[in-house]
């Protein structure tokens, strides 16, 4: 009787304790923490695009709300897919996500495709014809209406790319824009009511201007 008293404490204290690791984010902060730092990985799609051109239209009405708030997925179909598409038809399964304040896009695309890309010296001998690349870079807006990604890091499969090699990259587009500081930028095409963007919580948050 002794033994299966203290078989049944221990199962108790095991049930106990999975009821505390599967509650934890009720009483323990960095539970809520860990859970957040995982990114959203969302498809870039011309639906996603849609949603995220009318969320900025309804900030154009007077009595519409102040701000509107956007997944990775969403402002990255935006910027990416519309005008000149800076994500080219040939990206296999272009997705995006929030990652803490960068907007981070990443696809597997043939490196004979993209311009700038073919001058990696040694590394070029190390990759294959179809590799993924990441791009990771924060937005603003330098004045209302006119936004801009500022592209802070570039990598291909693993290997961060030099800044030099970047720079080419992203200024052989015809979105680039001058950034006037070391990292290379694309323009982001905004409504002129939009004054300011705001990064974090998994989130691309856009306000319009308010007299």
């Amino acid at each position: 009787m002794a033994c299966l008293g203290r078989l049944v404490v221990l199962v108790l204290l095991l049930v106990a304790a999975a009821a505390a690791w599967v509650t934890r984010d009720r009483w323990w902060p960095g539970a809520r923490d860990e859970r957040a730092a995982v990114p959203t990985w969302e498809r870039l799609t011309p639906e996603r695009a849609q949603r995220a051109r009318v969320a900025l239209d309804g900030l154009r009405r007077a009595d519409g709300p102040v701000f509107a708030s956007l997944t990775g997925g969403e402002a990255a179909s935006y910027v990416f897919l519309d005008a000149d598409r800076m994500i080219p038809g040939f990206a296999d399964s272009a997705e995006a996500a929030v990652i803490d304040d960068r907007l981070v896009v990443r696809a597997t695309v043939p490196l004979r495709e993209v311009r700038g890309l073919r001058d990696l010296g040694p590394l070029a001998s190390m990759l294959n014809d179809h590799e993924p690349v990441q791009i990771a870079g924060r937005m603003h807006v330098p004045q209302p209406g006119k936004g801009e990604l500022t592209v802070t890091e570039v990598k291909v499969r693993d290997f961060r790319l030099p800044n030099g090699v970047v720079n080419r990259l992203i200024t052989g587009s015809a979105r680039a824009t001058p950034s006037g500081g070391p990292d290379a930028a694309i323009a982001v095409p905004l409504p002129p009511h939009i004054g300011d963007i705001r990064v974090g919580d998994g989130r691309i948050t856009l306000y319009k201007n308010v007299p």
